[in-house]
């Protein structure tokens, strides 16, 4: 889609039956609420496909994923499934924003069947709290940029573990590699991309090596190596 990042997406809306737990939790509600309610639990499955700077500049044999998963749980109102954008407070790395228009039609036409059939089976008299099960299943592949997947994956560690970035001092000191004399035939652990006669090389002081601009960009936000967690400051202090 123009203006867009390009996606391919697969999905599936089904209602599994009460259990025990959502039965008890039926009567719960129906003791302060009356009306039809949505236990909507959504699973999404988002791989991005990687083109490394290398694979820019050729014509990509092999393409690298990243894959991870997002779980969210909402209880609403049947108008409000048919008014809500389930995908609100997901972000737009994980969703495209485009993915509402697509879902959302298949998800109301769902909720309305099992909503006009449980009314069918009871005459249209209904009374208390009803509780219907839907459950979203959602595939997605997203075609990004090197950049922006590993923006992506460090915002997600810095949520995990509180990154303190290297200093420009430390980033300079690193020792710079020669290609024809120091290695064999390796790659660069961020990108994924062999070494060869047109990068520039680094090496931290733990030996790993990596090009300049990966390894730069990644200190930049965190300040110990990719692969062993070696960091940087102790080799400054």
């Amino acid at each position: 889609m123009e203006g867009s990042t390009p996606f391919s997406v697969t999905y599936e809306v089904f209602s599994p039956p009460l259990d025990e737990r959502d039965i008890a939790f039926q009567q719960s509600l129906a003791e302060v609420l009356n009306g039809d309610f949505f236990s909507i639990k959504i699973h999404i499955t988002y791989r991005i496909i990687c083109l490394t700077r290398e694979q820019l500049r050729q014509l990509p044999e092999e393409i690298d994923y990243y894959e991870s998963s997002y779980d969210s749980d909402m209880l609403l109102s049947y108008p409000e499934v048919l008014e809500s954008d389930l995908f609100m407070d997901i972000p737009d790395t994980i969703v495209p924003p485009e993915l509402n228009e697509i879902v959302m039609p298949e998800v109301m036409r769902h909720a309305r069947n099992l909503y006009e059939s449980s009314r069918s089976d009871s005459n249209g008299e209904t009374s208390g709290s009803r509780l219907f099960n839907l459950v979203l299943d959602i595939d997605i592949d997203i075609d990004g940029l090197y950049d922006e997947v590993v923006n992506m994956v460090m915002e997600e560690s810095a949520r995990e573990v509180k990154m303190v970035p290297a200093s420009k001092t430390e980033i300079d000191s690193l020792k710079k590699v020669n290609l024809g004399k120091d290695i064999t035939k390796e790659e660069c652990s961020i990108c994924l991309v062999e070494f060869n006669g047109d990068k520039e090389v680094l090496a931290m002081p733990c030996k790993h090596m990596y090009h300049k601009e990966c390894i730069t960009q990644w200190l930049q936000r965190s300040g110990v190596c990719p692969l062993c967690r070696y960091s940087l400051s102790k080799n400054s202090s």
